[in-house]
């Protein structure tokens, strides 16, 4: 049994929630598996690690990372799992290691990673194109941060290159803002996380 955190945005706070988690990844039940056999998928393109990602319905968006070398790349591909192709789209202005991203009304909020400077990257899918926000204020960078939007806000906790944090800040899209949230009930830095909604 795990603990884990969930936030609310509508109440702005944090509820502990408890999870069971199995010892192995893609552990199915046997019927599930069945019906629902893995696939394999077409592979990125390059190696690729720590990079930002957001899912628009059949869409997954990779975002920058670390390639061989720990090179910093700038690059964004889009795959589509009907298609099952990857598809390049218009680089970042900035790349950066272990940015956070998240989907809200046809655009994808990046939060600068470690080497990419502190701003808000804004990629329009409709235009591919990209355009700046505003710093994340009180912090050098969002290095490990995970991100979600929800309700006009774009939420980015955690993280930063001077290790793990409780920092919560919170982005208003309209008023092209931040502003701080409740801290984290504990640290975060480089976990997993999805954006559901």
């Amino acid at each position: 049994m795990k603990k884990a955190s969930t936030f609310e945005p509508l109440a702005l706070k944090w509820s502990v929630v408890v999870a069971f988690v199995l010892g192995s990844v893609g552990v199915v039940p046997v019927t599930l598996a069945q019906s629902y056999p893995w696939t394999p998928a077409a592979p990125y393109p390059t190696p690729l690690a720590r990079y930002a990602f957001a899912q628009v319905g059949e869409d997954l968006y990779v975002i920058s990372g670390i390639g061989n070398s720990s090179a910093v790349l700038n690059s964004v591909r889009r795959y589509n799992a009907t298609t099952n192709v990857w598809t390049s789209l218009a680089d970042i202005p900035v790349g950066s290691q272990g940015p956070a991203g998240a989907f809200f009304g046809g655009k994808i909020y990046v939060a600068d990673g470690f080497g990419g400077g502190n701003l808000l990257r804004i990629y329009d899918i409709a235009t591919d194109s990209w355009a700046a926000g505003p710093a994340r204020p009180g912090t050098i960078d969002s290095f490990g941060s995970a991100a979600g939007a929800f309700n006009g806000n774009v939420y980015v906790v955690g993280g930063g290159s001077g290790g793990p944090s409780t920092r919560l800040s919170i982005y208003n899209i309209a008023s092209n803002t931040w502003s701080a949230g409740p801290a984290a009930p504990s640290p975060y830095l480089l976990g997993g996380y999805a954006q559901i909604g």
